[in-house]
Formats: structure tokens, sequence, C-alpha cells
């Protein structure tokens, strides 16, 4: 009984250990839906948020593609203005940074960032983006098809 005990209370702590701290992904994956405040946003879809649970953990919005805000490689190959990226970043920073959000999975490692879903005030942060035609739908996910929908009124747009 004793060690029955002893286990259940070690697996209700083991939910990410002190060590843990800042591992991001398997922390993440462990805990499922995680809630933190957005401390700064790198540019219109990636942000870094400091987690309770899992300490500072960078999110890419999955599914959003957002103009670039420097004139970086991918940027040169699209052709697009730098100038739009960086009026992109300055409306999601201030609509988003000091913000307490909801990180949602599923996960997915993308270079050094992670790759998931942010909900701020209860509503799909990355559909906002595409809805507000600040960004665009990108690759397959589990929500493109609202993304998606949601993105149509602004394809008459130039958006790079």
């Amino acid at each position: 009984m004793k060690k029955r005990l002893a286990l259940s209370a070690f697996l209700i702590t083991a939910a990410c250990t002190p060590a843990e701290k800042g591992k991001g992904l398997p922390c993440l994956k462990r805990n499922g839906e995680v809630k933190g405040r957005v401390s700064r946003a790198l540019d219109g879809d990636t942000f870094d948020i400091m987690t309770e649970l899992c300490g500072k953990v960078r999110i890419r919005i999955w599914g959003v593609d957002c103009p670039e805000s420097s004139n970086n490689s991918k940027c040169r190959r699209q052709k697009c203005n730098p100038n739009k990226g960086k009026i992109v970043s300055k409306k999601v920073r201030d609509l988003i940074e000091g913000e307490q959000v909801t990180v949602e999975p599923p996960y997915r490692k993308n270079g050094n960032r992670i790759l998931g879903y942010i909900d701020l005030d209860g509503k799909d942060f990355g559909r906002y983006l595409v809805k507000k035609c600040l960004c665009k739908s990108g690759y397959k996910h589990k929500r493109q098809k609202a993304y998606r929908r949601d993105g149509k009124k602004c394809r008459h747009r130039k958006r790079r």
C-alpha cells in the first residue's frame, strides 16, 4: 500500500520537474494544454511564452504564414516587402505581448521552435490573424479548412 501511494505521489509531481523546465517540447507534450504569458513577440507568428510548468518556450503558430520582417533569403526568394512584415509584427506585438495565452497541442518541432496553436481570450489567435488579413493560411494542419475559409476574403490583397 505504501509503495502504491509513493508511486502515485511521484507520478503526480513528475508532470514537469524543475530540471526539465525550459526543455520545451517534452514538457509540453507531457502536459498537453499549457497556459503562459507572452514575454516577447519575435515576429507575426513566433512568440516566447513564459509558462509555469515548462519555463520559457518559443512557439510558432501552426498553420499561419506571416510576412517576413527582415530581408532574409526567404524574403528575397519570394520578392517580399520587409516593411509589410514589420507592420504586421508591430500590430501583433501590440495585440499579444504581455497577454495570458493558452498553448494547445498537437505540438511539433520546427527548428528551434515548437509548432502549436495559441488561444487568446478563448479564441484561436492564428485564425484571427488570417481573418484580419495580417497573415495567410500556411501548410497542412488540422484547422486548415477554417483558416482558408477565413482567408478567402483576403485573396484579392497582396500580402507580401
